[in-house]
């Protein structure tokens, strides 16, 4: 018994190691075939301490990942890892934090694919992205979060179907049943298209939208178009073509191809034909 539980310690070790000490994105453990069945469940093994890299060709990191516990199969090689966070990189740099409670993992050296409930944060501007699926295409610079997705930043709080993030740009389009909430200006979006510039602080669409603002959480106006971009530093929302802004004090609605609406000055403006 003494040697056999040595025997297996080693082996343990041996394959604990393995795993957690590869940087790239194919692990192949080595067993004696003739105690396979002892090491397997359904073709699984089970790894403590799990360490995931992988680097390009100048050495720099793609990403990083731990987990206390994974599980390896020949055919998904990472399956389901518990608590697994880590950090994706873009020139270098690290462009997000991730983790989840549990998650199965798939990376094969050009993407890396997380699914469970994930959160992600960009540590340079605190956009936190939230979803049951994470992919991280490194060499096109995208990041993609969906099923059940929402986002939140302490200027926007955003749901749809699916969050495409530009790294280098920090810019993060929504798409399919967009619902966003600014706190300042107070306004609601719906839209199936939103992209979000974080750095300049604007929002853009190029698709049918609607538009309430909120003061003292009472609805006041109500604004449509097939187009938008709203200025959060300014406060100044624009609109069209086939703008129409309906205000409650005054009574008024507004039609034109091209409305700019300062919300904090409470002025409208059109420089193209416009009906009042």
């Amino acid at each position: 018994m003494p040697k056999n539980f040595s025997y297996w310690s080693v082996i343990l070790l041996l394959l604990t190691g393995l795993f957690g000490c590869s940087g790239s994105s194919t692990i192949s453990p080595v067993e004696n075939s003739s105690d396979s069945d002892k090491l397997r469940s359904d073709s699984q093994l089970t790894f403590f301490g799990v360490s995931l890299e992988q680097f390009d060709q100048d050495g720099k990191p793609f990403w990083k990942v731990q987990a206390r516990q994974a599980k390896y199969t020949k055919e998904k090689e990472i399956g389901q890892a518990k608590n697994p966070q880590g950090e994706l990189y873009q020139d270098g740099k690290v462009v997000y934090t991730i983790k989840a409670e549990t998650a199965d993992i798939q990376q094969d050296g050009k993407q890396l694919v997380l699914k469970g409930k994930i959160v992600a944060t960009d540590p340079r501007n605190g956009v936190v992205l939230e979803g049951n699926e994470l992919e991280w295409r490194p060499q096109e610079d995208l990041l993609i979060v969906r099923n059940q997705f929402h986002g939140h930043h302490r200027q926007l709080k955003a749901t749809a179907q699916e969050a495409r993030v530009k790294t280098r740009q920090q810019q993060v389009e929504f798409t399919g049943q967009v619902f966003a909430v600014s706190n300042d200006p107070k306004l609601q979006i719906k839209t199936e298209r939103l992209l979000w510039q974080v750095q300049s602080e604007k929002l853009v669409g190029d698709r049918p939208v609607e538009i309430q603002r909120y003061q003292n959480n009472q609805f006041t106006d109500r604004a449509q178009g097939k187009g938008i971009e709203v200025n959060l530093n300014t406060k100044i929302t624009t609109l069209g073509p086939e703008a129409k802004l309906q205000l409650i004090n005054p009574p008024m609605q507004i039609n034109s191809n091209a409305i700019a609406w300062d919300i904090n000055q409470e002025i409208v403006k059109s420089n193209v034909p416009v009906k009042v």
